[in-house]
């Protein structure tokens, strides 16, 4: 489960996060950002998404997530869950279909993930 100020913070949208439906309503009066929120709703474009990622190896909250050695998020949180490494990240679209091979990397340390739906399906949705 995605936690504040670590998967997210005062930088993230609704929309980024899933939460547009449970958290944001559009018959409501003013209410601050509600400029930017109305854009991305009127756009209905999202660049970034909160993603889960089923990685090959610890490699640490911090990481970049690269695909195909370009950049495309940071993990933000990291679990050991039934002898599973799940992580949560925020990424851009070009790596959200699930099953997308990325590779986490941390200084010198290098691991590969797959991309997963969230929740997270199996022993981890326990």
């Amino acid at each position: 489960q995605a936690r504040w100020p670590v998967d997210m913070g005062e930088r993230s949208f609704i929309h980024e996060l899933g939460l547009r439906e449970r958290l944001c309503s559009f018959t409501k009066g003013c209410y601050i950002g509600q400029e930017v929120i109305n854009r991305m709703e009127t756009m209905g474009k999202v660049n970034k998404r909160l993603t889960g990622l089923e990685l090959d190896g610890p490699v640490g909250v911090g990481a970049e997530v690269h695909l195909d050695d370009k950049a495309v998020g940071v993990l933000s949180s990291e679990v050991l869950l039934d002898g599973r490494h799940l992580g949560l990240a925020v990424l851009r679209a070009a790596a959200w279909q699930p099953g997308t091979s990325v590779t986490l990397r941390q200084g010198e340390q290098e691991t590969g993930a797959r991309v997963a739906s969230l929740p997270f399906s199996g022993a981890a949705a326990q």
